[in-house]
């Protein structure tokens, strides 16, 4: 057991021909975080994804509140309650191609690179979402006009 996250898993760096410690070790090294994780027995890999897990996840709530927000705004009130219930279940069923993708890739590739892969395609995602939506003006549901 180490005590210090300098001292633990400290590796050879050809390039500054000095020791450099891991970014998992410099994020457990604050507080008890490298006492618990010795404690438990978890891997460096896994207490650090625990530790950063909570920013990922409000992070996720931020955006899923802004799109509710703007389908609330766009959708016209009476069928208001499809809307938020259509939205639902295709989430759950978007969700699902991800996970079991990204569970072959990890036994197939390291993770590493599957985590970059997953970066690049959602910033790529989100760079052309961006661009299909520039120009254009948001429909406001007090702006919808229904023929009768």
């Amino acid at each position: 057991m180490c005590s210090r996250a300098s001292a633990c898993s400290r590796r050879w760096s050809w390039r500054s021909r000095s020791w450099t410690a891991s970014p998992a070790d410099a994020a457990l090294a604050i507080g008890p975080f490298r006492e618990f994780k010795d404690l438990i027995g978890l891997g460096d890999a896994l207490a650090a994804t625990v530790l950063f897990l909570p920013f990922a996840g409000l992070g996720s709530s931020f955006v899923h509140v802004a799109a509710r927000t703007e389908v609330y705004r766009r959708a016209p009130p009476d069928v208001l309650a499809q809307v938020f219930a259509t939205q639902s279940a295709m989430g759950s069923v978007a969700a699902l191609a991800p996970t079991l993708v990204s569970g072959v890739l990890v036994d197939v590739l390291p993770v590493r690179l599957v985590l970059v892969l997953i970066g690049c395609g959602l910033a790529s995602l989100a760079l052309a979402a961006w661009a299909a939506g520039l120009g254009r003006a948001a429909p406001r549901a007090g702006a919808v006009r229904r023929a009768t």
